[in-house]
């Protein structure tokens, strides 16, 4: 989306335009007529130039490629869009990403012509002349960025300005300079005493520049050569440096790589595999109720893609009664997610008395322990109507068991020896079966801050309805709205 207003009138929108298509929008620039505004924007994460039509409220791509396409400007005849690409100096084949470059569109054919420039640095910002023969723009070929100007006649090279700290915005791509298309007088930005402060030039002779002598790299096929570049200002010395294996090196991204026709090509497996395993543990102990040997670990295994997932748990307390298991797996495929469950787990309780027998000499210690033991098969699905909406379904079957022991201990009074020591199982409550069902509608469009939320809202509306041993119904209602006082 972007507003348009021309005219005296700054306070208020006079047309807003939406483009629900494109992701983002940068340097929008007017056509002499007033009738199209050209723009860089991104779309799908690609950055290429648009052309909107004020008057037929048309939009039109003029370029749709990997490369990035940036910071477009209208000639004042209205013929010809200059902007900067990578297109002439980027490597798709080898990933080798090059220098930005001037470019030149005829917007009636869409014909793209590399423009001359500097290939050690890059070249951003182009700015037309009052005459449309003339391109400034700003390069940091040496090190350091200076305003250039291109005649289009020519195909030369001058320099316009030769800044100690350059001439740049707020990020390296940022616009530093723009021309008066009436007078031609240059504006340009300069960091200086921590902040950025603005300069103009006026004068012809300075404005015209000097020849630049120094390395001409992406010339049209037409221009001639340029001698050897001369020593950076912006390198540190000694400027007579040794050349580097290692930046050689990089500066060939597929130097020792194999060809294309030796990696083997076969279908994706979706087999699953061991992502990782949390950490493990390892139990022993000893007391005068004996001893005790325990552990667990819990395992992690996916596809490469991440769509099905399964999760193993397993912790062994004692006998089986006392085991914790966990088997789990996802399935995220599809837009329906679906799940399987199985899982064991045991929750103890009890309690320890102790007295003293007088009369038969002994110290009695009875430990009663009960044990619930909760086992679950479940399937589970969901399905997202929108990244903020789904429906949550499930069912399955749940047994829980229940256990209870006594333990008596006998110790002489007299010795401190064990006399009597047993175990045995007491009635408990018989087992409860239960058939579950659930459905629930989840609604989470919040936002989050350090600790909790901030801002959006959440809901859940949810049916629980419970058959077997006992009966019952749940239902669910949860309703929160965040809202921030101060922002």
């Amino acid at each position: 989306m972007f507003a348009v207003g021309r005219g005296k009138v700054y306070d208020r929108v006079a047309r807003e335009i939406r483009l629900p298509e494109i992701g983002e929008i940068f340097n929008p620039t007017w056509s002499p007529d007033d009738r199209y505004i050209a723009f860089s924007a991104l779309v799908n994460g690609f950055t290429d130039l648009f052309r909107y039509d004020l008057q037929d409220s048309q939009l039109e791509r003029l370029t749709n490629d990997a490369y990035a396409d940036l910071e477009p400007v209208w000639s004042p005849d209205g013929r010809k869009i200059a902007f900067v690409t990578d297109r002439f100096s980027t490597s798709l084949a080898n990933l080798d990403p090059g220098n930005y470059r001037l470019a030149l569109m005829d917007v009636a054919t869409g014909r793209i012509e590399p423009l001359p420039g500097f290939a050690e640095g890059k070249n951003i910002d182009p700015q037309w002349g009052p005459d449309a023969k003339s391109l400034y723009f700003v390069s940091d070929r040496n090190g350091i960025s200076n305003v250039y100007r291109l005649d289009l006649g020519s195909r030369a090279l001058f320099q316009v300005t030769n800044l100690y700290s350059g001439a740049s915005g707020i990020t390296p791509l940022s616009p530093a300079l723009s021309v008066a298309q009436q007078t031609g007088q240059l504006v340009f930005t300069v960091y200086q005493a921590a902040g950025f402060s603005l300069y103009t030039i006026d004068s012809p002779p300075v404005l015209a520049g000097t020849p630049v002598t120094g390395s001409v790299a992406a010339r049209s096929p037409a221009s001639p050569a340029s001698p050897a570049s001369p020593p950076p200002p912006a390198v540190l010395p000694p400027r007579d440096r040794m050349p580097s294996e290692i930046v050689a090196l990089m500066a060939q991204p597929d130097s020792g790589l194999p060809t294309d026709t030796e990696f083997a090509v076969k279908p994706y497996g979706p087999g699953l595999s061991l992502d990782y395993i949390a950490q493990p543990y390892l139990a022993v102990g000893a007391d005068r109720f004996g001893t005790f040997v325990g552990g667990g670990a819990s395992l992690y295994w996916s596809d490469m893609l991440g769509n099905r997932n399964l999760v193993t748990v397993l912790q062994v307390n004692g006998g089986f009664k006392d085991v914790s298991a966990l088997v789990a797996y996802l399935n995220s495929r599809h837009r329906w997610n679906w799940g399987v469950v199985a899982q064991q787990v045991p929750y103890y309780s009890g309690q320890y008395r102790a007295g003293v027998d007088l009369a038969n000499g002994v110290y009695i210690e009875r430990i009663d322990l009960f044990r619930q033991i909760n086992r679950q098969v479940a399937v589970i699905t969901a399905y997202p109507f929108n990244p903020v909406q789904r429906i949550e379904l499930s069912a399955g079957v749940n047994n829980i068991s229940f256990d209870l022991q006594r333990e008596l201990r006998y110790t002489s009074l007299a010795t401190g020896g064990l006399v009597f020591d047993t175990t045995a199982a007491l009635d408990h409550p018989p087992a409860i079966n239960l058939a579950t069902t659930s459905g629930a509608l989840v609604f989470d469009n919040s936002f989050f801050g350090a600790t909790s939320p901030v801002l959006g809202q959440r809901y859940r509306v949810e049916v629980d309805p419970t058959v077997g041993t006992i009966n019952w119904v749940g239902v669910l209602g949860d309703f929160r709205k965040y809202v921030m006082p101060l922002r």
